[in-house]
C-alpha cells in the first residue's frame, strides 16, 4: 500500500515537470514586442520561435526566409505565442528591404496576424 501511493506520488511529480516544461513562464517575453524589429532580436529573446516568411501575402514577393538566412535582414511583422509545444512563439517576417513606414505601422496595428493562423485574433 505504501509502495503504491509513493509510485503514484512520483508519477504525478514526473508528469507536472513535464507540463511545467511546456508551460509559458510569466516571464517569457511577448513574441507581439518584437513587431517592427529584426528577426535577430527576436531570435535573441525568444530563443527558437516557429518562423514564418510573410513576404508574398505582405509585399508581393516569393518567400526566401530559410534558416540559414541572415536574421538580421529579416523584420519581424507578426508575433504571438504559439500552440505548438516544439515552439514556444511563431513570428512572421519580411524582407528588411521591403519595409516601409506604412508597413510598419500596419504590423504593429496587428493588421497581418490573419496571415498566421495561430496569431489571427
Amino acid at each position: 500500500m505504501r509502495e503504491r501511493r509513493f509510485l503514484k506520488a512520483a508519477a504525478l511529480t514526473a508528469l507536472m515537470a513535464m507540463l511545467a516544461g511546456c508551460a509559458r513562464s510569466e516571464t517569457d517575453p511577448d513574441p507581439g514586442r518584437f513587431v517592427g524589429q529584426s528577426l535577430a532580436t527576436a531570435l535573441e529573446n525568444l530563443g527558437s520561435p516557429n518562423v514564418i516568411d510573410v513576404s508574398e501575402s505582405v509585399v508581393g514577393i516569393q518567400p526566401a526566409y530559410n534558416g540559414g538566412a541572415d536574421p538580421a535582414e529579416w523584420i519581424v511583422v507578426v508575433g504571438c505565442y504559439a500552440p505548438n509545444p516544439q515552439h514556444a512563439s511563431d513570428v512572421a517576417v519580411i524582407p528588411k528591404a521591403s519595409v516601409t513606414a506604412a508597413i510598419r505601422a500596419a504590423a504593429k496595428r496587428g493588421e497581418f496576424d490573419r496571415y498566421v493562423p495561430s496569431c489571427d485574433r
